[in-house]
């Protein structure tokens, strides 16, 4: 999803409304021989996570036409799916996050989630 997501971001046109760039996207095929069903998966996941704030959208279309590195990019996308999508939330915090620091340690980050922290399950790095 990062490749799509990046190579979105990149044919974003910020002086277009949303409508109007999913459908030239579509339009122009950018997803290559992608079926309708994966791209209008691609896109309705996109609008969950990158379009609910113009500023963080306008952020991201820079980053990538600036040629940010995937290691800066990509956290920045794995934060906003997060704060997006519950289950990958609940995934960091309650499964990943406690093998390596307490959840409540980042509950605060995603305020959706309401973790439980039992410290016998903390790793200490």
């Amino acid at each position: 999803m990062l490749p799509d997501t990046r190579l979105l971001l990149a044919q974003w046109d910020l002086t277009a409304g949303v409508r109007e760039n999913l459908e030239r996207v579509q339009r122009e095929d950018l997803f290559g021989k992608t079926s309708r069903a994966r791209a209008s998966d691609i896109f309705t996941v996109f609008k969950r996570r990158y379009l609910s704030d113009q500023r963080v959208l306008a952020a991201l279309v820079t980053l990538v036409r600036d040629d940010a590195t995937p290691s800066t990019l990509d956290p920045i996308c794995f934060f906003l799916a997060a704060h997006a999508d519950p289950l990958i939330a609940d995934t960091v915090l309650h499964v990943l996050a406690p093998s390596r620091i307490c959840a409540d340690d980042v509950s605060h980050v995603l305020p959706a989630c309401d973790p439980t922290c039992d410290s016998r399950h903390v790793n200490p790095a």
